[in-house]
């Protein structure tokens, strides 16, 4: 069928093939999202009521911070901003600190922060309340302007990432993909062909830098509305002044240095000594692309991470690159006799094949390690929208490989026999060749995403709903929101002024949307507060999708209420987090990764070599033999997938297990539960809940956070410091225990 697919029909057929990544990407648009430097901890934390005014306001996240595009600003309840001193980044670069005002009056406060990760480029921003006073001052606080960070799948980031990768692909997968297939497969042609053919690619080259070029600049026009507002003295700071900067010079002087050594056209016919410059180039410029990608933002075994990166991208531009380099070079010059394109396409597709299974192999292991890295589980990759666009990248690859596949098995043999299916051939190389420019299109709205891993660990996962409307200010969490007992609270503030007494609040919550003849579930008046009011019930029975309306009856006037839907899941977000993945530590992994790179690329060519007998069977063996070396050396260096004990002087065992456990049931289960799950007596009437210790993003706090958080306790939290009752032998037994829940033994 395919193969004989001609005229408007293979026209309908490529564009079908063409519109799809676009389709799958348009699904996912309603999920829009940024955010990379995610906020791990604040003191106050979220929703805290402090009895005094602290001096300060600190916020750690989840990644190094860029200094110049980082702030942070007060607002009260009403959104209107409150001057402060300038925020300012701590001794530790992941920290930032916002000094407050002497004398801040009782009442609700609103803490806007917005940053540029310094690990991967990205913007992220946020917001997070905490109250001055008692119970009493808690007031609804309206959202402060959310800064614009420039995110998400469709934008002007996405578009300046994709162009950026596009430009590379022709710029790299076009300069090797002539040396080692078009060049040796024009064969016995005239010197007239060469040149003419040799000139298409080189415009293709030079036009690929230029369109790398160009998303370099967009890329920091939407780097700089990101980091606080579009405006020239913020463009030279983002360029001079940060990592993302600095990389995205040295990116593009490599791609201007590759310019001027190929502009010539004798470098495409006889490139003497530029070959080797041309080369060392190659190597090069995907390294900036990398260095600013969510490989150097995993922390520990980041190098590893950072070069399984660069040769995903040294694979996916030969593969896509070349792809594009037929289409310019071969396909679309119409000089050849038919006879003559028939034996080129057929020394071309044997080269390129080769070319294209080395790529293969090493965008399939690197994928699945970076995809590790980034998802870590079903969970992730299913319920975020990182993972989703990264099923979309997946979904487009398979009839990628497919045509692949048509072209080495069945039109390249049958064009060894005779002409009968040149047409084809160019009809097929097309179509893979706009599935290559598609998927680098999903690839850079994938760059621009949270991590699917980053969303589960660092997010809050609790249904979270706010309303604004007909004279209400309204805020709906349902907690854990998952099957089985769930907290419900609801902040409700009248514009007209606090609710009567008489005033009731309750939920209608049904399965399925079908609110008609629900029970009602009423939410009662927190002790000492005019705005809360919350309900603990276990109404939320099945999996599946739930609708809860919110209702607010007061006398005299017709009820208020607002219905929303959400998906209830078995288990909180927080628990469905991946746990941390092995990471490989050190330079020996970088090496050994490189090393069995050159063990794949041997073996390859030893298996599909031209030169038959002793030489083949060498180059066979020696690239088995250093691709086994690397893996081995992986292994070796591979550090295990647990959290640090960094500072912890008191070994992990069963004596010290034992004992932090008979001091938690005494000290901690009354918050923390029994089992450690956050649902003990006293934990219903705490906000925010107290931690399932359970969770994921327990395993990415240090053994010596954990210590200082009991001893000295979590400013703004209900969880107070044990100094002074427990000993340090003690916390650290506490410390052990809390280890053994998720890591027994």
């Amino acid at each position: 069928m395919i193969l004989r697919t001609t005229g408007k029909c293979a026209r309908g057929w490529r564009a079908s093939v063409a519109l799809l990544p676009l389709i799958l990407c348009l699904a996912l648009w309603p999920a829009l999202v940024s955010a990379h430097a995610f906020l791990d901890t604040s003191s106050p934390t979220a929703n805290a009521v402090v009895a005094t005014a602290p001096s300060e306001i600190k916020m750690e996240f989840t990644e190094q911070l860029q200094p110049n595009a980082t702030s942070a600003q007060l607002f009260d309840a009403d959104a209107k901003k409150i001057d402060t001193p300038a925020s300012r980044i701590g001794a530790n670069p992941k920290e930032l600190i916002l000094p407050l005002p002497a004398n801040l009056p009782r009442g609700t406060y609103t803490v806007q922060w917005q940053n540029v990760s310094a690990d991967d480029g990205h913007p992220s921003s946020g917001f997070f309340a905490f109250t001055i006073g008692g119970q009493s001052n808690i007031v609804l606080p309206a959202p402060p302007p959310a800064p614009e960070t420039g995110g998400g799948i469709l934008s002007l980031g996405s578009l300046a990432r994709w162009l950026g990768l596009l430009g590379l692909a022709g710029a790299i997968g076009s300069l090797i993909i002539w040396r080692q297939v078009i060049a040796p497969a024009l064969g016995e042609q005239s010197e007239a062909q060469r040149r003419r053919i040799s000139r298409q690619i080189r415009r293709l080259t030079l036009g690929s830098i230029a369109l790398a070029l160009i998303g370099s600049i967009l890329l920091l026009i939407a780097q700089t509305r990101g980091a606080g507002g579009f405006s020239g003295g913020n463009l030279v700071d983002t360029l001079f002044q940060s990592r993302f900067g600095h990389l995205l010079l040295l990116r593009d002087a490599l791609l201007i240095a590759m310019a001027i050594v190929i502009r010539r056209p004798a470098f495409w016919l006889a490139p003497g000594r530029a070959r080797w410059l041309s080369l060392a180039l190659l190597v090069l410029l995907p390294l900036p692309y990398s260095l600013n990608s969510h490989a150097s933002a995993v922390g520990e075994g980041s190098q590893t991470a950072i070069t399984a990166d660069w040769m995903h991208l040294v694979a996916s531009s030969v593969w896509v690159g070349g792809l594009l380099s037929f289409v310019i070079g071969l396909v679309l010059v119409r000089t050849l006799t038919a006879e003559e394109r028939r034996a080129v396409y057929a020394e071309a597709i044997s080269r390129f094949s080769t070319l294209a299974i080395i790529a293969t192999v090493t965008l399939s292991i690197t994928g699945v390690y970076a995809a590790w890295l980034q998802v870590g589980n079903l969970d992730a990759l299913w319920h975020t929208t990182y993972g989703k666009t990264l099923v979309a990248k997946l979904i487009t690859i398979i009839p990628l490989l497919m045509l692949g596949a048509l072209n080495l098995l069945v039109i390249g043999p049958a064009m060894r026999r005779g002409a009968r299916y040149v047409r084809h051939f160019g009809q097929v190389v097309v179509a893979e060749a706009l599935l290559g420019v598609a998927i680098l299109a999903i690839v850079g709205a994938l760059v621009g995403l949270p991590t699917g891993r980053q969303v589960l660990t660092f997010s809050s996962g609790h249904p979270a709903f706010a309303f604004d409307q007909n004279g209400v200010r309204a805020a709906l969490q349902v907690y854990p929101g998952t099957v089985g007992t769930n907290r419900y609270t609801a902040d409700v503030q009248p514009s007209s002024g606090p609710l009567p007494e008489s005033a009731q609040v309750f939920l209608r919550i049904a399965s399925d949307g079908q609110l008609s003849g629900t029970e009602q579930v009423m939410l009662l008046r927190e002790p000492g507060s005019t705005v809360r009011y919350s309900a603990q019930g276990s109404d939320l029975s099945v999996v599946g999708k739930w609708t809860v309306d919110l209702v607010v009856r007061r006398p005299g006037l017709p009820d208020w209420d607002s219905a929303v839907t959400f998906a209830v899941n078995q288990t909180p977000a927080a628990e469905r987090a991946p746990g941390l993945p092995l990471r490989f530590l050190g330079y020996a992994p970088v090496i050994a990764l490189l090393v069995a790179g050159i063990g794949l690329i041997a073996l390859v060519l030893g298996l599909r070599g031209r030169k038959a007998g002793r030489e083949q069977r060498f180059t066979f063996e020696a690239g088995g033999a250093l691709l086994l070396t690397g893996a081995v050396i992986l292994f070796l260096t591979r550090a295990p997938g647990l959290p640090s004990t960094s500072g912890n002087p008191v070994p992990k065992t069963a004596e010290s297990v034992a004992a932090g456990k008979a001091v938690y049931a005494q000290h901690c289960a009354v918050c923390h539960g029994v089992d450690g799950h956050g649902d003990g007596p006293a934990a219903a009437r705490l906000s925010p809940p107290p931690t399932d210790l359970y969770a994921a993003h327990v395993d990415y706090h240090s053994d010596k956070q954990l210590y200082d958080w009991i001893h000295d306790g979590i400013n703004g939290s209900a969880m107070t410091g044990f100094k002074g009752q427990l000993s340090d032998q003690q916390i650290w037994d506490v410390v052990n225990y809390v280890r053994s829940l998720r890591h027994p033994g």
